[in-house]
């Protein structure tokens, strides 16, 4: 910025000196001598940098008259530049314009000085003449009215020139960029500021060299003389121009300049120029090293001789083995240049045949033996013949793994994978199958919520078998003809053999699809329970049995109760913690419908057993809570979500669909409700609150009521348990 300034100041010179050009007055003295126009002053058409050799710029001034002139600026050579040094302020451009009163303003205040040039002198007389018409007086040069920066871009400022008669022109200045930071930089010195002065000649001399060009205005061209004639009337003498003298740098304050305009008249005007501080020293090539290399323990005087002796033209080159093993380190260094020889090692992997060490993944990658060079720190992969593919389950288990080729592509399972519980649906895999392999692979799959799920999880004996042939190779298995038995046979030949119960039928039964079933011994296929889910949370499912799987009594003995208040004994039947059916959910069902893996997901419970669970907190039948794995649902629970809150309502929900195999079990009493409805009545755990026999129960239609005898009547069974997520 401090360039600009000194190259304003130096245009201020020429435009004033321009703005000083005389024009001539003539008088005609000769009675018969005819008065001449004055000739126009001579102005600056423009100042245009035209050259630049190293620091040195040259301007070309061009007048109206198309004559020119130069000038050289020598700029000041930018220093280098220290390491983090605080950018300097940029230094105050004055404002140069032209007062109301015809004066120069710097910076809003008036210099006293004229911005018309000092008028030229009277031209020789003529001979006196007759008196003649007056003389048109000489027009102005073309002055400069104000040089102002009007564009700034990267490091060129352009100024334009606004001069007296609406005209303008523009010239650049290219400011010296700053010097990389550099080690061990010295502070940049200033630019050199040249001295401007005034030669005995009259010309203006920057740092003593004549620049010929005169700091007076150029004297107006002499009037030609005119015919004899009168004395012309006089023209008006131009006022004195008021011109600038000399620009000096007269005063310095840590970075502010003071220069002091001198102008012809006497008076003095300043105007101050900011310059940029000088950046901190730079630090030496070892500090900086010792900064990006802090665990580096020798001394300066040892880091050369490291730099001597190659010590930092050392790479390192790692080994990826790519699901293999390295025996040994996987990294090594060389020098720079030098081929790994016996550092390149041979990886293993099982089941696997090692094809080479490459520079990258892909089949495009360059391979890298014993004898290649090395120049820059590199990573090295392993590549096998073959990889492994595994897709993963929900759970992160391994579905299924495929192998396949270096290079190759893989195809999706044909198969889908499903959630524990079929909880969630499976939706995608998480691949691009237009990939190519170049290592072992995991692919992980996305899945989706089933909200409305029925869940499959254990078997129970549920359809009857009706091929006759299958009938005849049961029946001739041991046990096969004893009723309870359990049968394993594989019928298919597929090397899995299903699992059958053998029950005797008394009477004559319909089967779910409307098949007659005989009376006498029948197989009953074990399939995979299906459930409905009443309530998940984070971690567990509440499920309950879609149908009705067996028939049961829910009490066959009594219990003891006596009144605390009138110690009156009373024999209890419907106490559930100490019913039939309780013991037969957790001891004969569990083992029958559960492997030990379905067994470790089902939680051991605390059944609420309260008055509360009964709907009535006025029900003295009611047992202590109790402990369970299996259990039946409450009163409570069958009269809110996702059921019906209503007893008497006939909610689809509630109605048990029976299984061929709780038909053929159920008395003969439930037999009209089979047949007509297609279901029966089942049993909840809750106990009337006004019968000590009897407890509720849901009816065939859906609704809720009390049953009658407990340990006469068998009714259906829909057992419920909650499972680990």
């Amino acid at each position: 910025m401090k360039k600009n300034r000194l190259l304003l100041a130096l245009s201020l010179v020429g435009f004033l000196t321009g703005c000083g050009a005389p024009q001539e007055n003539t008088e005609g003295k000769n009675s018969q001598t005819e008065v001449a126009n004055g000739k126009d002053g001579v102005g600056i058409k423009s100042i245009t940098l035209t050259t630049s050799e190293g620091n040195v710029d040259t301007y070309t001034i061009t007048y109206t008259n198309n004559t020119t002139t130069t000038f050289k600026v020598t700029n000041g050579v930018n220093g280098e530049q220290g390491i983090q040094g605080e950018p300097g302020a940029d230094g105050h451009t004055p404002v140069i314009t032209i007062g109301e009163n015809g004066n120069w303003f710097i910076d809003g205040v008036d210099s006293g000085v004229s911005a018309k040039g000092t008028q030229g002198e009277q031209g020789p007389e003529g001979p006196q003449g007759p008196q003649g018409d007056q003389g048109e007086p000489g027009k102005d040069g073309n002055g400069i009215k104000e040089i102002k920066l009007t564009k700034t871009e990267g490091n060129v400022d352009t100024y334009t020139i606004y001069f007296t008669d609406g005209t303008e022109t523009t010239f650049t200045v290219t400011n010296g960029a700053d010097g990389e930071a550099g080690i061990d930089g010295e502070p940049g010195e200033d630019g050199h500021t040249p001295e401007i002065t005034i030669g005995e000649n009259g010309n203006w001399f920057i740092d003593g060299v004549d620049t010929g060009f005169s700091a007076k205005g150029t004297q107006g061209e002499q009037g030609e003389q005119g015919p004899q004639g009168d004395k012309g009337e006089a023209g008006e003498d131009g006022q004195d121009g008021n011109g600038i003298k000399e620009i000096k740098l007269t005063k310095t304050e840590g970075n502010v300049d003071t220069y002091t305009i001198y102008f012809t008249d006497g008076k003095t005007t300043t105007f101050d120029i900011t310059n940029g501080t000088s950046g901190e020293d730079g630090k030496s090539a070892f500090e900086i090293f010792k900064e990006y290399n802090p665990d580096y323990k020798g001394t300066e005087k040892d880091w050369i001789n490291d730099i001597i002796n190659g010590e930092f033209n050392k790479i390192k080159v790692t080994f990826d083995a790519n699901g293999g093993t390295i025996d040994g380190e996987n990294t090594v260094e060389i020098k720079q240049g030098q081929s790994l020889g016996d550092n390149l090692p041979v990886p293993t992997k099982p089941g696997k045949t090692f094809l080479g060490w490459y520079t990258g993944w892909s089949v495009a990658d360059a391979e890298v033996n014993k004898m290649t060079q090395i120049h820059s720190d590199l990573t090295l992969i392993a590549k096998w013949d073959t990889y492994d593919v595994k897709f993963l389950d929900k759970d992160g288990n391994v579905f299924e793994t495929k192998i396949v080729n270096h290079g190759d592509k893989v195809s999706a399972p044909e198969d889908k994978p499903s959630s524990i519980f079929d909880s969630y649906i499976f939706l995608e895999w998480e691949y691009d199958f237009e990939k190519m392999i170049y290592s072992d692979l995991e692919i992980e799959s996305s899945w989706k919520a089933n909200d409305d799920v029925i869940l499959t999880f254990g078997s129970y004996p549920q359809s009857v078998v009706k091929d006759n042939e299958l009938k005849k190779q049961l029946s001739n298995l041991e046990n096969g003809q004893v009723s309870g038995s359990i049968l394993e046979f594989d019928f298919n030949d597929d090397g899995n053999k299903e699992k059958y119960l053998c029950q005797n039928v008394e009477n004559e039964r319909l089967s779910n699809d409307n098949m007659k079933i005989e009376k006498g011994i029948n197989y009953f296929l074990f399939e995979p329970i299906r459930w409905t889910v009443l309530r998940k949370d984070a971690s567990a499912y509440s499920l309950v049995t879609e149908s009705v799987i067996d028939v049961q009594y829910w009490n066959t003995e009594f219990y003891e109760y006596k009144d605390p208040e009138t110690f009156e004994v009373e024999q209890i039947y419907n106490n559930y913690e100490k019913s039939t059916i309780r013991k037969w959910l957790n001891d004969e069902f569990l083992n029958l419908a559960f492997n030990d893996v379905e067994k470790n997901t089902i939680l051991t419970t605390e059944v609420d057993n309260s008055p509360t669970s009964t709907n009535n907190e006025e029900n003295k039948y009611c047992c202590n809570n109790t402990i369970d794995r299996v259990y039946l649902l409450s009163k409570q629970e069958i009269t809110s979500d996702p059921f019906s809150n209503s007893v008497s309502q006939k909610d689809p929900k509630r109605i048990g669909k029976t299984t061929d195999y709780a038909r053929c079990v159920a008395t003969e009493e439930m037999l009209m409700d089979i047949e007509t409805y297609g279901n029966i009545a089942w049993w909840t755990r809750s106990p009337s609150a006004k019968f000590n026999y009897s407890s509720t129960c849901v009816w065939n239609i859906g609704s809720v009521g009390e049953s009658f005898n407990v340990n006469f009547h068998r009714y259906g069974v829909r057992p419920a348990l909650k499972v680990s997520i």
